[in-house]
């Protein structure tokens, strides 16, 4: 089956309100919504790859 044969007309769209009291989970344990620092270590290739793609 292709996307465009499945049928969401039965399905409500989500709301901005809805989407703000949803639970954020993984693996069943809630996460606080917000944003983490993380460095990370990248080979040099990698960097200049993503760099000449942006």
């Amino acid at each position: 089956m292709q996307d465009e044969d499945i049928d969401l007309s039965d399905i409500p769209e989500v709301s901005e309100e809805q989407m703000k009291q949803a639970v954020l989970r993984v693996g069943g344990k809630p996460v606080e919504r917000g944003q983490q620092r993380v460095d990370i270590l990248l080979d040099a290739f990698i960097v200049e790859y993503v760099r000449r793609d942006s």
